[in-house]
């Protein structure tokens, strides 16, 4: 995947000050997608070298940030389109929660179920609150 046209700002060249905060940010964005994908956090700790609890301190900053992000969208003009920008930075902020992939928002609602137990209830084709109560 050429990553490069989803970055917003200009890469820094090598001896460039800011080139080490870019690289930084760069494996901290690479460490949340890992998360959300549902990567194992040992996995998560050893490929990008991160101490245990790390990944609940980046995700709670994240989650922090897109609160922000979601509250600014709150002020704009309440249309359609904000309220869907508002929508998908509420599932961010579930799936930064909990390290789930989008597919299992509806099982981690419920009491009990958390990211491993709602992964083998899908995968085992309970996706729903009336599958789940069979």
């Amino acid at each position: 995947m050429d990553a490069e046209k989803y970055i917003l700002e200009p890469v820094p060249e090598e001896w460039d000050m800011e080139f080490e905060s870019f690289v930084e940010n760069m494996k901290n964005s690479l460490m949340m997608r890992a998360w959300i994908s549902e990567l194992d956090e040992e996995r998560i700790m050893e490929k990008y070298n991160i101490a245990p609890g790390g990944i609940r301190s980046k995700m709670q900053n994240a989650d922090w940030l897109l609160y922000g992000a979601k509250e600014l969208v709150r002020t704009k003009d309440m249309d359609t389109e904000n309220n869907k920008v508002q929508n998908d930075l509420k599932k961010l902020r579930l799936r930064l929660e909990h390290g789930i992939k989008e597919e299992l928002l509806n099982l981690i609602k419920y009491d009990q179920i958390g990211r491993v137990r709602a992964r083998k209830l899908y995968d085992y084709g309970i996706r729903t609150r009336k599958t789940l109560e069979r």
